[in-house]
């Protein structure tokens, strides 16, 4: 590919593209991406009884180096992930007013030591879609990881499938965890010219869905339903017509594998019949759900500046009710949109949504553009994947306590990626054009 003639866009100097600093904090980013998305430094220490403290030392290398090799310049020359950079700004603003200070300060500065590096890695380093498309891999192969752990260190109770380890291993949290990294699996299924991963990415796909739905996650249903509608309403008509044939056929598949105790678990959905223990489970779930979301709302309405402090709601929640003489839940919210508005505030939550809008604004925009073009089709199918990998997301947060971590703003800096790679090169191809 030519090389870029300087521009005046201080992100696209040419000289960024050789950068032998830059090319090797790519390959550590892979290693880092492996690790972070696949939760290995977690096995790791499980493993073998001790951390080594794999997933700092790498993280700070590859940081350190995306620094210096103007990573850093890259990622705040664009809008989308200045929303990310306000959102820690704003979560440092509220924590002298938070009502337990300490706890608000150290998520704060979790915040900046995970999430932020992970925008930074995911947003600042890759210049080309080759690259772009190795960072991707790196989380498909993490997908590979998280599904295999779930199937080898994974343990059932009432039939559900859960981890013993791990900072995913929550039954509810893991299929927000699979529904986010399986579609990059699908994006490199659909792009690898080598037949046997082509069949090695379904079989792992398979593997993972039936890992998804052992969980028994009811939210992780509703999540996987409004996937499924997206998918349809998106894709074009001969994939709708195949959905239409193989959906029914998945699910008699599904309902003759799954056990008898998750099957009653989605029997609690509303609309279905389910046995009288399951329903009762189902009612106090939604009793204990309901309350926890009306006093979110009372907290946001009560502290709507700057709200009750940064991983307070359920020390605030519990307190409150222990000094009223009621039994306290010492829970989240259960509601990722609620935790934000709670908690730091109705500003904090412009800012969070803010930057997932203008997220998945990039990242359509990005499929209508290379979607037009045949040299970029790949490009668009990767925006695509990475559309359902957001929406999936964004959808199961809503039943979870999961504000603060990384994976939305790892998805802007891929969409950042992405279109600075397809802008690049167009670009560059202009460029050879007229030399």
């Amino acid at each position: 590919m030519s090389v870029l003639s300087p521009s005046r866009d201080p992100g696209w100097p040419s000289a960024d593209e050789h950068d032998p600093l830059r090319l090797l904090a790519l390959k550590g980013a892979i290693v880092f991406l492996i690790l972070r998305f696949g939760y290995v430094h977690e096995y790791i220490a499980f493993l073998t009884g001790s951390s080594f403290y794999v997933l700092f030392l790498v993280s700070t290398l590859v940081a350190g180096a995306a620094i210096l090799s103007g990573g850093l310049r890259r990622l705040l020359n664009e809008r989308h992930g200045k929303w990310w950079c306000a959102f820690a700004l704003w979560l440092g603003v509220t924590v002298p007013f938070s009502y337990w200070k300490y706890n608000s300060a150290k998520f704060f500065l979790a915040y900046i030591q995970v999430p932020l590096i992970v925008l930074l890695i995911t947003g600042g380093l890759a210049l080309t879609l080759k690259e772009c498309y190795r960072l991707m891999y790196a989380v498909a192969f993490a997908a590979v990881v998280s599904v295999g752990s779930a199937l080898m260190l994974g343990w059932q109770a009432e039939g559900r499938l859960g981890m013993r380890i791990g900072s995913m291993g929550n039954t509810n949290d893991i299929p927000a965890h699979l529904i986010y990294v399986l579609p990059f699996l699908v994006f490199f299924a659909l792009r690898t010219k080598v037949k046997v991963f082509k069949l090695l990415g379904v079989v792992i796909l398979l593997c993972g869905a039936m890992a998804y739905l052992r969980t028994g996650s009811r939210g992780g249903l509703v999540c996987l339903i409004v996937v499924a509608f997206y998918v349809f309403l998106v894709t074009p008509m001969w994939t709708r017509l195949l959905m239409l044939g193989a959906v029914p056929l998945a699910l008699i598949v599904v309902l003759a594998l799954l056990p008898k105790e998750i099957k009653e678990r989605y029997a609690t959905l509303p609309g279905v019949d389910a046995s009288p223990s399951q329903a009762q489970d189902a009612v106090d779930s939604t009793i204990t759900r309901r309350y926890l979301l009306e006093t979110s709302f009372k907290y946001t309405l009560e502290h709507p500046i700057f709200g009750v402090g940064v991983g307070g709601f359920e020390v605030v929640e519990g307190g409150t009710a222990t000094a009223l003489g009621r039994h306290g839940l010492w829970q989240g919210t259960h509601n990722a949109y609620t935790q934000v508005s709670s908690e730091t505030g109705i500003p904090g939550l412009f800012i969070y949504l803010g930057a997932i809008i203008s997220t998945f604004h990039l990242l359509r925009s990005i499929k209508v553009r290379c979607g037009q073009q045949p040299q970029y089709r790949e490009a668009a199918a990767a925006a695509s994947c990475m559309m359902v990998s957001m929406v999936g997301f964004c959808v199961a947060i809503t039943f979870l306590n999961l504000a603060y971590v990384f994976y939305l703003p790892g998805m802007t800096g891929f969409a950042m990626s992405l279109d600075r790679a397809v802008r690049y090169e167009s670009a560059a191809a202009k460029y050879a054009e007229v030399t």
